[in-house]
């Protein structure tokens, strides 16, 4: 299997980079590898590894922040609600269900996160070699 790259050279190369196509799992990329003249290698090293950190983020940071938040809520209100022997089987289900779910929730928000974040570079790229 070959290695997609996407070599950004110019305005028209960044351009691509806002297609929603490239996110999709057959459009993957590789890696992108910035060569823009207007910009000195030790910028454009900068914001490919930015490029390619945002490209391809799994939104697992964040989603384990948010598992770890809703973790912390549900114990202290399961603490004071009922104390810890009057814990049931149900409560740990239900705070086993919560956790699926806000681990879920905050990976599907950080890949978002990571998406606009990568779009907003990147149009500011544009508009700034424009």
């Amino acid at each position: 299997m070959t290695e997609k790259i996407l070599l950004i050279n110019n305005t028209s190369d960044l351009k691509k980079l806002l297609k929603k196509e490239i996110f999709k799992m057959k459009n993957k990329l590789e890696q992108i590898e910035v060569k823009l003249d207007r910009l000195s290698s030790e910028e454009s090293t900068k914001l490919q590894q930015n490029l390619n950190d945002l490209y391809s983020d799994c939104g697992c940071s964040f989603g384990s922040l948010v598992l770890l938040i809703s973790m912390a809520f549900y114990f202290i209100y399961i603490l004071f609600s009922k104390g810890i022997p009057n814990i049931t089987g149900y409560d740990l289900l239900i705070g086993i269900g919560i956790f699926f779910i806000s681990a879920g929730v905050g990976k599907i928000v950080g890949i978002k996160l990571a998406r606009i974040k990568f779009k907003k570079i990147v149009n500011q790229l544009i508009d700034n070699l424009s």
